[in-house]
């Protein structure tokens, strides 16, 4: 019953978005607003109620369900059960119509603003074409008659608390970006890209990049938890598809901000606005079309892959021949200007991005083209992305010290001179104490000092930029902790293994047995230099109910880094985590500044 009931809902909530995105085609939509804002509000209800029909079935074991069967089992937790709902792909496009449904019914409470009004009926318009996509190529109610005593277990790697929460803040990031690609194509058809609009549009880029820096954030965070490699980002395909909007967010977040200032950038605002979103879409393709293998990849079908493109091509490529037709002109912004430099960054934000893009697609494009299976490995990013980020870092810094409109070398030269010392010193105090990588080390850590210090030395700097700011340099601290001062230590049963100011006493293996799942742990003893019991650790290697056999490290937080142990058949493997804490502290300032410029000064 309860897939019939989700079923249904999905099917009137299509309806009546297509109600609404037929409104485009008339220039009267004022005399509709009632209509248009109750059937946007009607359908978000509705995809609410069909993604809770979804998670009841697979908390009442509803196996009648195909998507219930292939992903849950009676001996899931219930948190697994409710979490993994958007765990699979037809879940995860449910949840995806869903949040951007019930975006739209929030901007519907503007509804009078004829602007406004045009937004909603593309949005209709987009949720209409994803709903499209849930009822003819991804039904997550499907039913599998008849249904199996008992359904697949949920893949391992997923039956993780951060499932619960990494999935939706990321399509809030994701689907929330399509309300400032709607406000954009509204304010192109109606020629009103102002300082009006970039006040109105702040919530709809501030929210979706803080959500998406939360969700990055929770992302690293699981596989550093459980895909017991070690470390927090491996520039996989899924992990760049998250990248992709962000960076463009984070370049519209810089330009909008000049537009509702200065009133100058309409144009790059409006392009960045449709590229962001576009960004997430290709994010989507890649995950669901089979073209990319990963650990968290969602699914392999290329029919769906094929409709995300011409989804793609259809909204996209309408919203950028819109603005070919109507982008606005403007003032240019002087170099040596705050606005200037923003642009500049804004510019390298979007050379990381079309980097990042082409790394992660140009392996399949090789494979076309007959050029053999072509690897592109971290390296690639590595030598090409982050040095571009690192010249962000130095123009973030810079931007804070520059006026607005223009600005001249005499002044800017003396109140550079702090910032610039506190850099130096940092530098320095690496160089004096690191004793591994240290000059990228020393680079690295001068650059998140820069950041800082360019904020601290300023009179009247914005809260939301210090912590964003802030965030992003405690980020840069954790990458050169975890990354370039990581070290490592491999032993058998009995053996006392040195790790750094650390010694574990490898006890031995012992039995374990969990509710989808049983194997041998590792003990572990900790003593730190003085002899002093820290803790004990127990890494597994897990047969799962499905027969995957998975390696869950454990990990003992410290202060200055933790302590990370994974078992192998052979014995097991520790790690030291120098700083690793500040990448996800990092993460959660960011997140919060973004929320914060929310506010007015």
């Amino acid at each position: 019953m309860l897939g019939e009931l989700g079923l249904l809902c999905v099917i009137v909530a299509f309806a009546c978005t297509l109600a609404c995105a037929l409104f485009l085609t008339t220039s009267k939509r004022g005399d509709y607003a009632g209509l248009i804002a109750g059937c946007l509000r009607v359908a978000a209800a509705l995809t609410l109620g069909a993604l809770t029909a979804l998670m009841g079935a697979r908390v009442w074991d509803d196996f009648s369900v195909s998507a219930v069967a292939a992903h849950s089992n009676r001996a899931l937790p219930l948190l697994y059960k409710i979490a993994g709902s958007w765990g699979a792909h037809e879940g995860s496009m449910l949840l995806w119509c869903a949040v951007m449904a019930c975006f739209a019914a929030v901007l519907s409470r503007q509804a009078r603003n004829e602007l406004v009004l045009t937004a909603l009926c593309v949005q209709a318009a987009l949720l209409a074409g994803a709903l499209a996509f849930v009822l003819f190529a991804s039904n997550p109610f499907t039913r599998q008659i008849p249904p199996p005593l008992d359904g697949q277990a949920l893949t391992p790697l997923l039956q993780d608390v951060a499932l619960a929460a990494h999935p939706p803040m990321l399509y809030l990031g994701y689907v929330g970006f399509s309300v400032v690609f709607s406000l954009a194509c509204a304010g192109l058809w109606h020629k009103r890209l102002d300082s009006d609009w970039a006040r109105m549009a702040r919530p709809w880029i501030c929210v979706p990049w803080a959500a998406l820096t939360l969700g990055i954030g929770l992302g690293s965070w699981w596989a550093y938890r459980v895909l017991g490699w070690g470390g927090f980002w491996f520039w996989d395909p899924v992990e760049n598809a998250s990248l992709l909007p962000w960076l463009a967010g984070t370049a519209l977040l810089h330009v909008s901000r000049v537009l509702e200032k200065r009133g100058m950038l309409a144009a790059a605002t409006a392009l960045l606005a449709i590229l962001t979103f576009a960004m997430s879409l290709i994010g989507t393709f890649l995950v669901r079309s089979g073209l990319v293998t990963s650990v968290h990849s969602f699914a392999s079908d290329p029919a769906r892959g094929a409709y995300i493109l011409g989804y793609f091509a259809v909204s996209v490529g309408g919203a950028l021949t819109l603005f070919a037709w109507r982008a606005p002109g403007g003032p240019r912004p002087q170099p040596l200007s705050r606005e200037g430099v923003m642009l500049m960054g804004a510019v390298l934000l979007g050379i990381a991005c079309a980097t990042v893009l082409l790394g992660t697609l140009y392996p399949m494009l090789a494979e076309w083209l007959g050029e053999g299976g072509i690897a592109v490995g971290a390296l690639y990013f590595q030598m090409t992305v982050l040095p571009v980020l690192g010249l962000c870092v130095v123009l973030a810094g810079l931007a804070q010290r520059l006026r607005w409109e223009r600005d001249n070398f005499s002044r800017l030269a003396p109140a550079l001179v702090n910032p610039a010392l506190a850099t130096l010193a940092g530098g320095l105090i690496v160089l004096t104490l690191a004793t591994r990588e240290v000059a990228l080390a020393a680079v690295c850590i001068a650059l998140a000092v820069w950041m800082v210090a360019a904020l601290l030395f300023r009179p009247r700097a914005r809260l939301s930029v210090m912590l964003a700011h802030g965030g992003a340099a405690l980020v840069i601290l954790g990458m050169v902790g975890a990354g370039l001062w990581q070290s490592a230590a491999h032993g058998a049963p009995g053996q006392a293994l040195k790790l750094g100011p650390y010694t574990a006493i490898y006890e031995g293996m012992e039995p374990v047995l969990g509710p989808t799942y049983h194997g041998q742990g590792a003990r572990l003893r900790i003593e730190d230099a003085h002899g002093m019991v820290l803790g004990s650790l127990t890494p597994q290697l897990r047969m799962y109910d499905g027969g995957e056999h998975v390696a869950t490290p454990a990990i003992l937080p410290r202060l200055w880094g933790d302590i990370y142990a994974v078992a192998t058949p052979e014995g097991v493997e520790l790690r030291l985590e120098p700083l690793i804490y500040a990448l996800w502290l990092g993460c959660a300032l960011a997140a919060s500044g973004g929320l914060l410029a929310l506010r007015r000064r």
